[in-house]
């Protein structure tokens, strides 16, 4: 390796060991940035992450329809395998 690497590879270390530190720094530095906007930059940005949202959503139309759909069904299932112990429980109060 020659040293370029050398350095993106310890680079890439040092960031692995000190994530939850660079993460805090970053929620700071965004903070410190929102703070000082003025309402029309702040408008700007809120209207960037709609879109942002909207080509996520336009992008991965298909899983989140099947994620949206696998989590009703689940809670389907769920309730129907709640109602059925709860049936089994009174069944079995009235046969003791």
């Amino acid at each position: 390796m020659n040293a370029h690497e050398l350095h993106l590879e310890e680079k890439k270390l040092y960031y692995l060991r000190n994530r939850e530190q660079e993460k805090s720094k970053a929620r700071l530095r965004a903070k410190r940035i929102r703070e000082n906007q003025s309402a029309e930059e702040a408008a700007t940005r809120r209207q960037k992450h709609r879109e942002a949202q909207a080509r996520y959503r336009a992008q991965n139309r298909g899983l989140l329809a099947v994620k949206s759909s696998n989590y009703r069904h689940q809670k389907k299932r769920l309730k129907a395998i709640n109602d059925n112990e709860q049936e089994f429980q009174r069944l079995m109060a009235l046969e003791d």
